[in-house]
């Protein structure tokens, strides 16, 4: 009914085109503000593809109409016998299908040539070349190691001479001790290349850090630079002081190579390091420490 009156109501106020028109105005209007306008872009689009073709298609045919092609003279065949005053402006060539076509064989006295030369080709002055025929050998090779002769020999200990001092030094060392109130007595002596260890014997119930706390007064009894003292003796239940010779001995490798023969020949990679206070030689296999090889 609303539809009606309003219908009514335009054509007596507008003419019949002026409604129609009012109407498409207002449809546009509403389509434009609509969301739904971007969904119909693409619609438009397609609608107008159609002309888009049509006016390419125009175009193409323009710029045909405008170029006009160069003539160009190709003989196919023989090519003919021509003069020297032929027209220089006219190129003829034979043109040979694919089919037509033979494969070309190349020519074997070059190939002889190729192969008959000899080439000499240097590799690099830093290049080791390894050749298929060396293959390492798994049997052991037996080397001829140099005589003992070449080292030399070992120095003469002088016994006698340390044997007298160790003495002395022992019965110093046992009245510093009683000096500071201490019951300790020298069990055992070891001379040693370098030092010399005074085994001690403790009364029960010393503490042991009543001995190491009296190092520097051992010195100064002895008269000698510094003391050690070896709490407690490896393998014994006794405490030790080490104090320098007054002459000390070189160790030579001869006579570490002849004391430790047996033990060495049990050993891959022996190494001699000296001797222990006790003159004992000292040899390890290298194999089992691997940490001091990589120091």
């Amino acid at each position: 009914m609303f539809g009606a009156w309003t219908g009514i109501v335009l054509t007596e106020k507008f003419s019949q085109v002026g409604v129609i028109i009012l109407s498409i105005s207002l449809l546009i209007a509403g389509w434009l503000m609509c969301p739904l306008s971007d969904l119909s872009r693409p619609l438009l689009r397609f609608a107008s593809a159609p002309m888009s073709v049509a006016s390419a298609g125009v175009g193409l045919l323009r710029r045909r109409a405008a170029w006009k092609p160069q003539r160009t003279t190709v003989s196919v065949g023989p090519e003919p016998d021509r003069d020297d005053d032929h027209d220089a402006d006219t190129v003829p060539f034979r043109v040979n299908p694919p089919a037509a076509m033979e494969p070309v064989e190349a020519d074997p006295v070059e190939e002889d040539e190729e192969d008959d030369r000899s080439i000499r080709i240097n590799p690099p002055a830093t290049l080791s070349l390894h050749t298929a025929d060396a293959e390492p050998e798994d049997q052991p090779r037996s080397y001829s190691l140099p005589p003992l002769d070449l080292l030399e020999h070992a120095e003469d200990f002088p016994y006698e001479l340390l044997a007298k001092k160790a003495r002395i030094a022992a019965a110093t060392l046992e009245k510093t001790f009683e000096e500071f109130g201490l019951n300790i007595k020298v069990s055992e002596i070891d001379t040693g290349p370098v030092v010399t260890q005074f085994e001690l014997e403790l009364e029960p119930g010393l503490r042991v850090n009543k001995v190491t706390a009296l190092e520097d007064d051992l010195a100064i009894a002895l008269r000698v630079p510094s003391v050690r003292v070896v709490a407690p003796i490896p393998g014994k239940n006794t405490v030790g002081v080490e104090v320098p010779n007054e002459k000390q001995v070189m160790v030579r490798l001869k006579e570490l190579l002849v004391a430790s023969r047996v033990q060495s020949d049990e050993m891959r990679l022996p190494l001699f390091l000296g001797k222990d206070v006790s003159g004992h030689s000292l040899a390890v296999d290298m194999c089992k420490m691997p940490h001091l090889l990589i120091a």
